[in-house]
């Protein structure tokens, strides 16, 4: 970004890299599951899941977008509840009934990505689970 900015292809130029917003590794122990969560995310679902994206999923996975506006907790879900009584696409503290953390977690038909090079569990389970378990409602607004 900063050789871009140089270059003048921001308009007005960014000034102060320290305060632009940046993403953490799954693998990062010192940041928050509720940064390494949207993170994630952003870096691997928000190609498809985004308002105009490929996907069926009716969420925005953007990092940029406000957890209240993704449409995540108790979000709607565009290809089934798996058989899952009360599910929705994050259902908070309740990661048993959370479509996104049983998505990510199979790897038969139902799989989230659908395409995976592997049978090895994504490094997104535990945080996602973490998450759903230990983020309040009162949070929803907040990352």
């Amino acid at each position: 970004m900063e050789a871009w900015n140089k270059k003048g292809w921001f308009s007005p130029a960014l000034t102060d890299f320290d305060d632009l917003p940046k993403l953490a590794s799954t693998e990062d122990k010192t940041a928050p599951v509720k940064l390494r969560v949207p993170s994630f995310m952003d870096a691997n679902c928000a190609a498809c899941h985004r308002p105009g994206g490929s996907s069926r999923g009716v969420f925005d996975a953007r990092f940029s977008t406000p957890l209240r506006e993704q449409g995540l907790i108790n979000g709607i879900l565009a290809a089934g509840d798996l058989g899952i009584a009360d599910a929705k696409v994050v259902v908070l503290g309740h990661p048993d009934k959370s479509i996104l953390l049983q998505r990510v977690s199979r790897t038969d038909f139902y799989r989230m990505p659908p395409v995976a090079f592997s049978d090895d569990k994504s490094p997104l389970v535990p945080l996602l689970e973490e998450w759903i378990k230990s983020l309040p409602e009162s949070e929803q607004a907040n990352r």
